[in-house]
């Protein structure tokens, strides 16, 4: 991450444990970063690429403030967006939001989970499986179709044992095609075969 200006850092409340053990560890922060350039930034960079939004060489983004808590070691935030891709008016074409969990005081420091989602017609472009769903929702509601997201969910240890970034395991959920049937009966029933096709197909 680069940035023209500095990120400010509010700590609201500190409690470290004088004997180093980070499983006493608690605390709650608010950080804020603003517009950045992102460099070629791993996981974001590869699902911002998947959203339509990203570049290898990097690209302008905006982090909005990181509000996380910290209680006996265990890091959490919600409802925490980086937005990409800049319209000329200065707002922002695509926005991926997380919400993390991650244990500070595991040796190494892990994620036990990290979510966010894309927009399963952005799905649709590198998973055979959200192709097949998408293409048969979509034939009956293509309006129904830009509600709907694709889930990502992140986890695993933050660094080997030398202290290199580590690639997170990912695991993809497609949305839940009984809620949607049930939520909206009339608009999906002429695509129901199809979408039970596309299903056993997954499975």
């Amino acid at each position: 991450i680069t940035t023209g200006a500095p990120a400010k850092f509010a700590l609201s409340s500190l409690s470290w444990p004088l004997d180093g053990d980070k499983s006493k560890f608690d605390a709650a922060f608010n950080l804020e970063t603003g517009e950045v350039k992102l460099v070629n930034s791993g996981v974001v960079t590869n699902l911002l690429t998947l959203a339509s939004a990203g570049r290898t060489d990097g690209f302008e983004a905006y982090l909005d403030p990181l509000r996380a808590t910290v209680v006996k070691g265990r890091m959490t935030y919600r409802d925490f967006a980086l937005r990409a891709g800049k319209t000329a008016q200065g707002g922002w074409r695509n926005s991926l939001v997380f919400s993390g969990d991650i244990d500070l005081a595991a040796k190494p420091m892990r994620a036990n989970s990290i979510v966010t989602a894309i927009p399963l017609s952005d799905a649709a472009n590198w998973s055979k499986d959200a192709r097949g769903l998408f293409d048969a929702l979509n034939a009956a509601s293509p309006e129904l179709v830009k509600s709907l997201a694709v889930g990502i969910e992140m986890s695993g240890p933050l660094f080997d044992p030398s202290g290199k970034p580590v690639k997170l395991t990912t695991k993809v959920k497609l949305p839940d095609v009984g809620d949607t049937l049930k939520n909206n009966p009339g608009a999906i029933i002429d695509a129901a075969g199809s979408i039970f096709d596309a299903l056993r197909k997954k499975k």
